[in-house]
Protein backbone atom coordinates (compact mmCIF):
# COMPACT_ATOMS: atom_id res chain seq x y z
CA UNK A 1 0.00 0.00 0.00
CA UNK A 2 3.11 2.37 0.48
CA UNK A 3 4.33 1.58 -2.25
CA UNK A 4 1.46 2.13 -4.07
CA UNK A 5 1.01 5.67 -2.60
CA UNK A 6 4.65 6.79 -3.64
CA UNK A 7 4.18 5.65 -7.41
CA UNK A 8 0.67 7.90 -7.12
CA UNK A 9 2.48 10.87 -5.64
CA UNK A 10 5.11 10.53 -8.27
CA UNK A 11 2.57 10.30 -10.92
CA UNK A 12 0.84 13.65 -9.88
CA UNK A 13 4.43 15.53 -9.46
CA UNK A 14 4.92 14.03 -13.33
CA UNK A 15 1.82 15.70 -14.51
CA UNK A 16 2.26 19.15 -12.42
CA UNK A 17 5.58 19.44 -14.18
CA UNK A 18 4.02 18.67 -17.70
CA UNK A 19 1.78 20.93 -16.83
CA UNK A 20 4.50 24.09 -15.26
CA UNK A 21 6.60 23.57 -18.58
CA UNK A 22 3.79 23.63 -20.93
CA UNK A 23 2.79 26.86 -18.96
CA UNK A 24 6.78 27.73 -19.33
CA UNK A 25 6.51 27.41 -22.86
CA UNK A 26 3.76 29.29 -23.74
CA UNK A 27 4.87 32.24 -21.33
CA UNK A 28 8.43 32.14 -22.93
CA UNK A 29 7.00 31.89 -26.23
CA UNK A 30 4.36 34.41 -25.63
CA UNK A 31 7.46 36.54 -24.67
CA UNK A 32 9.38 35.91 -27.78
CA UNK A 33 6.92 36.68 -30.14
CA UNK A 34 6.89 40.23 -28.35
CA UNK A 35 10.42 41.34 -28.78
CA UNK A 36 9.91 39.99 -32.26
CA UNK A 37 7.20 42.50 -32.72
CA UNK A 38 9.15 44.91 -30.61
CA UNK A 39 12.19 44.42 -32.52
CA UNK A 40 10.83 44.47 -35.95
CA UNK A 41 9.10 47.83 -34.77
CA UNK A 42 12.10 49.36 -33.53
CA UNK A 43 13.82 48.74 -36.48
CA UNK A 44 10.97 50.20 -38.67
CA UNK A 45 11.25 53.51 -36.17
CA UNK A 46 15.23 53.53 -36.62
CA UNK A 47 14.70 53.50 -40.38
CA UNK A 48 12.00 56.30 -40.42
CA UNK A 49 14.39 58.27 -38.39
CA UNK A 50 17.86 57.18 -40.21
CA UNK A 51 19.24 59.76 -42.79
CA UNK A 52 18.86 59.02 -46.22
CA UNK A 53 22.30 60.35 -48.45
CA UNK A 54 22.34 61.16 -51.97
CA UNK A 55 24.80 62.76 -54.97
CA UNK A 56 24.33 65.31 -56.93
CA UNK A 57 25.80 66.81 -60.64
CA UNK A 58 24.80 69.42 -62.13
CA UNK A 59 25.64 69.81 -65.62
CA UNK A 60 28.12 67.03 -64.83
CA UNK A 61 29.75 68.76 -62.21
CA UNK A 62 29.36 68.23 -58.57
CA UNK A 63 28.19 70.88 -57.19
CA UNK A 64 23.83 71.75 -56.46
CA UNK A 65 24.32 75.38 -57.10
CA UNK A 66 24.38 77.28 -60.50
CA UNK A 67 24.16 80.69 -61.50
CA UNK A 68 21.13 80.93 -64.25
CA UNK A 69 21.18 83.68 -67.07
CA UNK A 70 18.08 85.43 -67.90
CA UNK A 71 15.78 83.71 -70.39
CA UNK A 72 15.30 80.03 -70.96
CA UNK A 73 17.95 77.39 -70.30
CA UNK A 74 18.86 73.36 -69.85
CA UNK A 75 20.02 71.96 -67.05
CA UNK A 76 20.96 68.46 -66.22
CA UNK A 77 20.69 67.22 -62.74
CA UNK A 78 22.49 63.31 -62.28
CA UNK A 79 21.03 61.92 -58.97
CA UNK A 80 23.00 59.40 -56.93
CA UNK A 81 22.02 56.95 -54.40
CA UNK A 82 24.26 56.38 -51.23
CA UNK A 83 21.80 54.04 -49.82
CA UNK A 84 21.26 50.48 -49.46
CA UNK A 85 17.56 50.57 -50.27
CA UNK A 86 15.49 51.54 -52.53
CA UNK A 87 14.28 54.69 -51.79
CA UNK A 88 11.68 57.65 -53.15
CA UNK A 89 13.26 61.37 -53.68
CA UNK A 90 12.41 64.64 -54.29
CA UNK A 91 14.38 67.08 -56.73
CA UNK A 92 13.88 70.43 -54.89
CA UNK A 93 15.05 74.34 -56.18
CA UNK A 94 15.41 77.19 -53.97
CA UNK A 95 12.11 79.92 -54.27
CA UNK A 96 12.75 82.96 -55.92
CA UNK A 97 9.85 84.89 -57.93
CA UNK A 98 11.77 85.26 -61.46
CA UNK A 99 12.72 81.53 -61.64
CA UNK A 100 10.65 78.70 -62.52
CA UNK A 101 12.06 75.06 -63.05
CA UNK A 102 10.11 71.95 -64.81
CA UNK A 103 11.22 68.75 -65.60
CA UNK A 104 11.01 68.27 -69.63
CA UNK A 105 8.35 65.48 -71.03
CA UNK A 106 9.04 61.97 -69.32
CA UNK A 107 12.48 62.96 -67.50
CA UNK A 108 11.19 63.42 -63.93
CA UNK A 109 11.65 60.31 -61.91
CA UNK A 110 10.63 59.52 -58.10
CA UNK A 111 12.48 56.22 -57.22
CA UNK A 112 15.91 55.30 -57.22
CA UNK A 113 17.46 52.07 -56.49
CA UNK A 114 20.33 51.66 -53.91
CA UNK A 115 23.93 52.31 -54.98
CA UNK A 116 22.10 54.12 -58.53
CA UNK A 117 22.06 56.88 -60.59
CA UNK A 118 19.57 58.86 -62.42
CA UNK A 119 19.36 61.68 -64.80
CA UNK A 120 16.94 64.31 -65.14
CA UNK A 121 16.87 66.89 -67.76
CA UNK A 122 15.37 70.42 -66.38
CA UNK A 123 13.85 73.58 -68.47
CA UNK A 124 14.55 76.78 -66.50
CA UNK A 125 13.37 80.09 -66.51
CA UNK A 126 14.86 83.51 -65.65
CA UNK A 127 12.29 86.69 -66.08
CA UNK A 128 14.49 88.49 -64.64
CA UNK A 129 17.19 90.95 -66.52
CA UNK A 130 20.47 89.41 -64.42
CA UNK A 131 21.77 85.80 -63.20
CA UNK A 132 19.79 84.18 -60.61
CA UNK A 133 21.20 81.26 -58.52
CA UNK A 134 19.55 78.17 -58.63
CA UNK A 135 20.24 76.09 -55.24
CA UNK A 136 18.85 71.89 -55.72
CA UNK A 137 18.40 70.21 -52.92
CA UNK A 138 17.59 66.12 -53.16
CA UNK A 139 14.81 64.85 -49.94
CA UNK A 140 14.43 61.52 -49.60
CA UNK A 141 11.65 58.77 -48.41
CA UNK A 142 11.29 54.99 -47.98
CA UNK A 143 9.15 53.23 -50.07
CA UNK A 144 6.55 52.20 -46.95
CA UNK A 145 5.89 55.54 -47.10
CA UNK A 146 4.63 57.60 -50.52
CA UNK A 147 6.76 60.14 -52.33
CA UNK A 148 4.02 62.46 -50.85
CA UNK A 149 5.15 61.95 -47.71
CA UNK A 150 8.56 63.60 -48.37
CA UNK A 151 9.14 67.43 -46.71
CA UNK A 152 9.72 70.32 -48.93
CA UNK A 153 12.35 72.56 -46.89
CA UNK A 154 11.27 76.11 -46.42
CA UNK A 155 12.79 78.14 -48.71
CA UNK A 156 12.11 75.54 -51.38
CA UNK A 157 9.76 74.58 -54.00
CA UNK A 158 9.01 70.82 -55.68
CA UNK A 159 9.73 70.67 -59.40
CA UNK A 160 6.74 70.65 -62.17
CA UNK A 161 6.56 69.60 -65.57
CA UNK A 162 6.51 71.19 -68.95
CA UNK A 163 5.44 69.20 -71.89
CA UNK A 164 3.65 69.80 -75.07
CA UNK A 165 -0.39 70.70 -74.95
CA UNK A 166 0.39 72.54 -71.83
CA UNK A 167 -1.30 76.03 -71.71
CA UNK A 168 0.40 78.98 -71.78
CA UNK A 169 -0.82 82.56 -71.06
CA UNK A 170 0.64 84.64 -74.26
CA UNK A 171 -1.11 88.13 -73.94
CA UNK A 172 -0.33 90.93 -77.02
CA UNK A 173 -2.28 94.07 -78.14
CA UNK A 174 -1.59 94.75 -82.08
CA UNK A 175 -3.11 96.39 -85.55
CA UNK A 176 -2.44 95.38 -88.55
CA UNK A 177 -2.96 96.92 -91.76
CA UNK A 178 -4.12 94.62 -94.52
CA UNK A 179 -3.80 96.20 -98.29
CA UNK A 180 -6.69 96.72 -99.97
CA UNK A 181 -6.02 94.29 -102.79
CA UNK A 182 -6.37 91.61 -100.47
CA UNK A 183 -9.97 92.75 -98.14
CA UNK A 184 -13.15 93.45 -99.23
CA UNK A 185 -12.70 96.84 -97.39
CA UNK A 186 -10.19 99.36 -98.58
CA UNK A 187 -6.96 98.94 -96.29
CA UNK A 188 -8.52 97.39 -93.28
CA UNK A 189 -7.13 97.88 -89.97
CA UNK A 190 -7.25 94.62 -87.46
CA UNK A 191 -6.36 94.17 -84.10
CA UNK A 192 -5.08 91.22 -82.44
CA UNK A 193 -7.84 88.93 -81.85
CA UNK A 194 -7.85 86.85 -78.50
CA UNK A 195 -6.70 83.33 -78.37
CA UNK A 196 -5.12 81.19 -75.67
CA UNK A 197 -2.29 79.02 -76.63
CA UNK A 198 -0.75 75.98 -75.97
CA UNK A 199 3.04 74.18 -76.14
CA UNK A 200 3.67 72.78 -79.21
CA UNK A 201 7.53 72.41 -79.30
CA UNK A 202 10.29 72.81 -76.70
CA UNK A 203 13.52 72.63 -78.72
CA UNK A 204 16.99 71.51 -78.99
CA UNK A 205 18.48 75.46 -79.26
CA UNK A 206 16.07 76.33 -75.57
CA UNK A 207 13.24 77.91 -77.88
CA UNK A 208 9.52 77.20 -77.47
CA UNK A 209 6.91 76.86 -80.34
CA UNK A 210 3.70 77.50 -79.27
CA UNK A 211 0.17 77.19 -81.25
CA UNK A 212 -3.33 78.79 -81.12
CA UNK A 213 -5.18 76.73 -79.24
CA UNK A 214 -7.83 77.24 -81.73
CA UNK A 215 -7.79 78.82 -85.24
CA UNK A 216 -8.45 82.43 -85.76
CA UNK A 217 -11.02 83.52 -88.69
CA UNK A 218 -10.14 86.53 -90.37
CA UNK A 219 -13.23 88.31 -92.10
CA UNK A 220 -13.21 90.88 -94.55
CA UNK A 221 -9.64 89.28 -95.85
CA UNK A 222 -9.95 87.71 -99.19
CA UNK A 223 -7.34 86.10 -101.54
CA UNK A 224 -7.87 85.61 -105.13
CA UNK A 225 -6.07 84.80 -108.73
CA UNK A 226 -2.66 84.39 -109.18
CA UNK A 227 -2.02 87.44 -107.20
CA UNK A 228 -3.79 85.66 -104.12
CA UNK A 229 -2.00 82.57 -104.82
CA UNK A 230 1.65 84.42 -105.34
CA UNK A 231 1.36 86.16 -102.03
CA UNK A 232 -0.93 84.08 -100.11
CA UNK A 233 2.11 82.99 -97.72
CA UNK A 234 3.39 86.33 -97.57
CA UNK A 235 0.66 88.56 -96.50
CA UNK A 236 -0.81 85.93 -93.95
CA UNK A 237 2.49 85.27 -92.06
CA UNK A 238 3.10 89.14 -92.47
CA UNK A 239 -0.26 89.08 -90.52
CA UNK A 240 0.89 86.86 -87.75
CA UNK A 241 3.89 87.90 -87.14
CA UNK A 242 2.71 91.82 -86.69
CA UNK A 243 -0.81 91.00 -84.44
CA UNK A 244 1.35 88.41 -82.41
CA UNK A 245 4.61 89.21 -82.29
CA UNK A 246 6.15 90.32 -79.42
CA UNK A 247 9.83 91.08 -77.46
CA UNK A 248 12.01 87.98 -78.20
CA UNK A 249 9.32 86.36 -80.39
CA UNK A 250 8.59 85.55 -84.19
CA UNK A 251 5.22 84.39 -85.39
CA UNK A 252 4.16 82.89 -88.42
CA UNK A 253 1.28 80.82 -89.65
CA UNK A 254 1.48 77.45 -89.81
CA UNK A 255 2.59 75.35 -92.82
CA UNK A 256 2.89 72.00 -94.10
CA UNK A 257 5.83 71.78 -93.11
CA UNK A 258 4.98 72.35 -89.77
CA UNK A 259 2.64 69.36 -89.55
CA UNK A 260 5.01 67.26 -91.33
CA UNK A 261 7.73 67.74 -88.49
CA UNK A 262 5.78 65.92 -86.11
CA UNK A 263 4.46 63.34 -88.61
CA UNK A 264 5.52 59.72 -88.56
CA UNK A 265 6.33 59.80 -92.93
CA UNK A 266 6.49 63.07 -95.03
CA UNK A 267 3.26 63.93 -96.40
CA UNK A 268 3.92 64.20 -99.89
CA UNK A 269 4.61 61.14 -101.97
CA UNK A 270 6.71 62.44 -105.11
CA UNK A 271 5.96 60.76 -108.23
CA UNK A 272 8.25 61.27 -111.82
CA UNK A 273 8.23 64.90 -113.66
CA UNK A 274 5.56 65.44 -115.83
CA UNK A 275 5.68 67.22 -118.91
CA UNK A 276 2.82 69.74 -120.00
CA UNK A 277 3.61 70.57 -123.53
CA UNK A 278 0.90 73.69 -124.64
CA UNK A 279 -0.01 76.96 -124.06
CA UNK A 280 -1.38 77.42 -120.64
CA UNK A 281 -1.20 80.16 -117.91
CA UNK A 282 0.66 79.89 -114.68
CA UNK A 283 1.02 82.00 -111.31
CA UNK A 284 4.51 83.82 -111.92
CA UNK A 285 6.08 82.84 -108.28
CA UNK A 286 6.26 79.01 -110.05
CA UNK A 287 8.80 80.36 -112.14
CA UNK A 288 10.96 80.28 -108.49
CA UNK A 289 9.56 76.86 -107.25
CA UNK A 290 12.07 73.77 -107.06
CA UNK A 291 9.44 71.33 -108.12
CA UNK A 292 8.43 73.07 -111.40
CA UNK A 293 10.60 73.27 -114.69
CA UNK A 294 9.37 76.35 -116.92
CA UNK A 295 11.25 75.98 -120.23
CA UNK A 296 13.57 74.05 -118.82
CA UNK A 297 14.82 75.86 -115.83
CA UNK A 298 13.72 75.24 -111.87
CA UNK A 299 13.82 77.69 -109.46
CA UNK A 300 15.33 76.74 -105.54
CA UNK A 301 12.00 78.17 -103.57
CA UNK A 302 10.14 75.71 -101.67
CA UNK A 303 5.94 76.21 -101.75
CA UNK A 304 5.73 77.24 -97.95
CA UNK A 305 8.80 79.82 -98.72
CA UNK A 306 7.51 83.86 -98.30
CA UNK A 307 8.34 86.40 -101.25
CA UNK A 308 6.57 89.17 -102.04
CA UNK A 309 5.34 89.38 -106.36
CA UNK A 310 4.15 92.72 -107.72
CA UNK A 311 0.06 92.01 -108.66
CA UNK A 312 1.20 93.64 -112.15
CA UNK A 313 3.41 90.61 -113.33
CA UNK A 314 1.31 87.86 -111.03
CA UNK A 315 1.19 85.57 -113.77
CA UNK A 316 2.39 84.38 -117.47
CA UNK A 317 1.99 82.27 -120.27
CA UNK A 318 4.10 79.82 -121.41
CA UNK A 319 4.67 76.87 -124.24
CA UNK A 320 6.01 73.95 -121.54
CA UNK A 321 5.94 73.00 -118.25
CA UNK A 322 6.53 69.90 -116.11
CA UNK A 323 5.53 69.49 -112.65
CA UNK A 324 6.08 66.58 -109.71
CA UNK A 325 2.60 65.77 -108.77
CA UNK A 326 2.39 64.79 -105.68
CA UNK A 327 0.36 62.39 -103.52
CA UNK A 328 -0.63 63.08 -100.15
CA UNK A 329 -0.35 60.67 -97.45
CA UNK A 330 -2.88 60.36 -94.54
CA UNK A 331 -1.12 62.40 -91.52
CA UNK A 332 -0.35 60.75 -88.76
CA UNK A 333 2.16 61.41 -86.15
CA UNK A 334 4.36 59.75 -83.57
CA UNK A 335 2.52 61.33 -80.02
CA UNK A 336 -1.54 61.79 -79.92
CA UNK A 337 -1.67 65.02 -78.54
CA UNK A 338 -0.74 66.43 -81.98
CA UNK A 339 -3.61 65.06 -83.15
CA UNK A 340 -5.34 67.32 -80.41
CA UNK A 341 -3.12 70.27 -81.38
CA UNK A 342 -3.06 70.13 -84.76
CA UNK A 343 -6.23 68.19 -86.46
CA UNK A 344 -8.71 69.59 -83.79
CA UNK A 345 -10.60 72.36 -86.41
CA UNK A 346 -10.07 73.81 -90.00
CA UNK A 347 -7.61 76.14 -91.16
CA UNK A 348 -6.07 77.30 -93.69
CA UNK A 349 -2.22 76.41 -94.11
CA UNK A 350 0.47 78.90 -95.68
CA UNK A 351 1.81 76.48 -98.40
CA UNK A 352 1.05 76.80 -102.14
CA UNK A 353 -0.48 73.65 -103.87
CA UNK A 354 -0.88 72.73 -107.60
CA UNK A 355 -2.98 69.60 -109.54
CA UNK A 356 -2.74 68.30 -112.56
CA UNK A 357 -6.00 66.42 -114.24
CA UNK A 358 -4.94 65.26 -117.36
CA UNK A 359 -5.90 68.16 -119.27
CA UNK A 360 -5.52 71.59 -116.93
CA UNK A 361 -3.72 72.85 -114.48
CA UNK A 362 -5.10 74.16 -110.83
CA UNK A 363 -3.60 76.07 -108.15
CA UNK A 364 -4.46 76.37 -104.64
CA UNK A 365 -3.64 77.07 -100.66
CA UNK A 366 -3.67 73.79 -98.82
CA UNK A 367 -5.96 73.73 -95.14
CA UNK A 368 -7.07 71.09 -92.59
CA UNK A 369 -10.36 70.29 -92.74
CA UNK A 370 -11.97 67.18 -91.05
CA UNK A 371 -8.96 66.42 -89.91
CA UNK A 372 -7.41 65.93 -93.85
CA UNK A 373 -4.72 67.71 -95.63
CA UNK A 374 -7.08 69.58 -98.43
CA UNK A 375 -7.17 72.43 -100.08
CA UNK A 376 -9.16 75.64 -102.51
CA UNK A 377 -8.87 76.60 -105.63
CA UNK A 378 -7.40 80.68 -106.62
CA UNK A 379 -6.39 79.99 -110.43
CA UNK A 380 -5.83 77.78 -113.06
CA UNK A 381 -4.25 76.90 -116.10
CA UNK A 382 -7.17 78.72 -118.46
CA UNK A 383 -6.67 82.27 -116.67
CA UNK A 384 -9.45 81.83 -114.62
CA UNK A 385 -9.69 83.33 -110.78
CA UNK A 386 -11.37 81.92 -107.95
CA UNK A 387 -11.83 83.50 -104.07
CA UNK A 388 -11.36 82.49 -100.80
CA UNK A 389 -12.38 84.69 -98.05
CA UNK A 390 -13.25 84.90 -94.10
CA UNK A 391 -11.15 81.63 -93.69
CA UNK A 392 -8.97 80.91 -90.35
CA UNK A 393 -5.25 80.72 -89.57
CA UNK A 394 -3.45 79.03 -86.85
CA UNK A 395 0.07 81.00 -85.63
CA UNK A 396 2.54 79.48 -84.08
CA UNK A 397 5.09 81.87 -82.23
CA UNK A 398 8.67 80.96 -81.71
CA UNK A 399 9.70 82.14 -77.80
CA UNK A 400 13.40 82.80 -77.98
CA UNK A 401 15.35 81.94 -75.78
CA UNK A 402 15.88 84.89 -74.44
CA UNK A 403 12.28 85.26 -73.74
CA UNK A 404 11.21 85.82 -70.25
CA UNK A 405 8.33 82.86 -68.88
CA UNK A 406 7.15 82.26 -65.44
CA UNK A 407 4.66 81.21 -63.20
CA UNK A 408 1.61 83.12 -62.51
CA UNK A 409 -1.55 81.53 -60.19
CA UNK A 410 0.95 78.35 -61.38
CA UNK A 411 0.14 78.64 -64.84
CA UNK A 412 2.75 79.35 -67.62
CA UNK A 413 2.59 83.12 -68.54
CA UNK A 414 5.34 85.09 -70.72
CA UNK A 415 5.86 88.06 -68.90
Amino acid sequence: MKNKKYVVVIKRSIVALVILFVIVCFSFGATYSNFVYDSDDHRAVEMHISKLMYSIKINGNPVSEIDIKPGISRVSVEIGSLNEIISYYKLIVNKNDNLSVFYLDNSSSDKIKNNEKTTVNLLVFNSSSSNIKAKFLINGGYIINSISDIKVDEGYTEINKIGVGDYINYNVNNTYLVPSDYSTNEDLSMTTPNTSFRVLSINDDNTIDIISSESITLENVKFNGSNGYNNFNYIINDLCNSLYSRMNSTVKNISVLDIEKYSKRNLFSSNNLIPINKEIYIPSVLELDNSVMVNGNTGTLNSSDIILIDKLNSNKQVSSISIVENQLNNIEFDKNIYNELLLNDDYYVSTRMYSYDGLDLTYGIYNIHNGLLTHSNLYDSNNNDYEISNFKIRPIVKLLSNSKIGLNNNELEVK
